[in-house]
């Protein structure tokens, strides 16, 4: 029973969040009218940024959020910038596809990047 009991926790986890990820998919393009490309790449550095702390600093995966979470904000906040404008320092929202441009380069470049840096074997972490 513990098994079966897991195996239901975890599809409940995993189904949060694919939530989460659609709720924020879904407020981007229904307020901005952006495609955000990268959504899932920043949910991946988040995650990533947990892992690390939980295996190098010994934190509980838990208690990472205080500190990545005001990561994220800020790294959101530069994408949005950088985003935002050419390196000219002009607006690029004057160029439709510029956006989706520039959020699907990101996306290749971060998944390639943990693809890398990381792996993409399966692992677990000790809560």
């Amino acid at each position: 029973m513990t098994t079966v009991g897991q195996l239901v926790f975890s599809g409940l986890l995993i189904g949060g969040i694919y939530a989460l990820m659609s709720i924020g998919l879904t407020l981007i393009f229904g307020v901005l009218r952006i495609v955000n490309f990268a959504h899932g790449e920043f949910l991946m550095i988040a995650m990533y940024g947990a892992w690390a702390m939980t295996r190098y600093l010994g934190l509980n995966p838990y208690y990472s959020i205080v500190a990545i979470l005001p990561a994220m904000f800020t790294i959101g906040k530069l994408y949005g910038v950088m985003q935002a404008t050419t390196p000219t320092g002009r607006r690029a929202a004057t160029a439709p596809t510029s956006p989706p441009a520039a959020s699907a380069v990101f996306s290749m470049t971060c998944g390639g990047s943990g693809t890398v840096i990381g792996s993409i074997a399966p692992f677990g972490v000790r809560s």
